[in-house]
């Protein structure tokens, strides 16, 4: 059994190296442990099979308990290294600087809520179903968000509806597929803007992908594949990344290429993090915190029980009345 747990423990080291490219110290601790479990039951069965110097004496069941107490320590190590695993996968979601992706440049994202938090967002005000939250300030400079690929009107003077996303957030997925029918008919008199923000780590290197789409024309498709793709992990592997942009035809092991130079990660880097920190600076609450998704109509933030087809048809025809 302990020579099945080294096993596993190389498999997994080589998963951290070769496939993640990511160092867990946690993990790496409790392999040496598997190993040195491994090493103490060699140097026991060594032992045992070496003749022995005096006749040997049948043990009572107290002296055979003794002879467990060496091992005593090694178990508490590994009874600790649970409860820290379980610690570690139990934290929540907030940025980190441990992404390899951020490796290039200091600093983490901006601080973030957990990100399954429900659509249903902050409590509408008694008797009201259909507004704007009143716990986000009015957007004072649309222009950080408004610059990229849209969908619906081509007319300037449109009514800017901003979505902030993650690729890997299940809501967001399935507020898209909320407000497919809305963009389609509200197409003549409303742009609609889809805005990432890597509410985890785990999705720095997706946004960055989705900003290497935005010139090649792709970014859309590849928003519609990687929210095909979701599943129950939080980020995609390098791999699967790759095949994401092979999908809607673009290069991906160029890309990985991108990401594995540093003097082109960097810069990459940094427009992500500045991008980051100008949706959490428009779209935080007045506790400083920020879930995705978020809709703003407008300059104004949408409640989260708005986000119905019926209610964002109706801020945006307000709107639209307004201009």
């Amino acid at each position: 059994a302990s020579a099945v747990g080294v096993a596993f423990a190389a498999y997994f080291v080589y998963v951290m190296f070769g496939v993640i490219g990511h160092v867990c110290a946690l993990c790496l601790t409790s392999h040496a442990f598997t190993l040195l479990l491994f090493v103490m039951h060699l140097v026991e069965a060594r032992r045992v099979r070496e003749p022995a110097a005096a006749p040997t004496r049948v043990t009572t069941s107290r002296s055979s308990m003794s002879a467990l107490r060496p091992y005593a320590p090694v178990l508490g190590l590994f009874v600790l290294l649970a409860v820290a695993d379980i610690a570690w996968a139990s934290r929540s979601g907030a940025a980190s600087p441990a992404d390899t992706a951020q490796t290039a440049a200091p600093g983490a994202l901006p601080p973030a809520t957990s990100p399954t938090a429900a659509l249903t967002g902050a409590t509408p005000p008694a008797g009201e179903s259909c507004g704007f939250d009143p716990n986000i300030a009015p957007i004072a400079d649309l222009t950080p968000f408004t610059s990229g690929p849209y969908e619906g009107s081509a007319d300037a003077s449109a009514v800017p509806v901003i979505e902030i996303f993650d690729p890997n957030c299940p809501h967001c997925r399935d507020l898209g597929e909320v407000l497919e029918p809305i963009k389609a008919a509200e197409a003549g008199r409303a742009r609609f803007y889809l805005i990432p923000y890597p509410l985890r780590n785990e999705s720095v290197a997706q946004v960055m992908a989705l900003k290497a789409a935005q010139p090649e024309g792709k970014y859309l498709q590849l928003v519609a594949e990687m929210f095909r793709r979701q599943d129950q992990n939080w980020g995609m592997l390098l791999p699967e990344l790759v095949q994401s942009l092979d999908a809607v035809g673009m290069d991906g092991a160029a890309f990985q290429a991108r990401l594995q130079d540093q003097a082109t990660v960097a810069p990459m880097l940094a427009q992500v993090q500045a991008d980051a920190l100008a949706v959490s600076n428009a779209f935080k609450s007045r506790d400083g915190g920020i879930s995705t998704p978020r809709v703003a109509v407008g300059n104004r933030v949408v409640l989260g029980s708005s986000f119905t087809p019926d209610c964002m048809a109706r801020l945006i025809g307000e709107a639209a009345a307004a201009r």
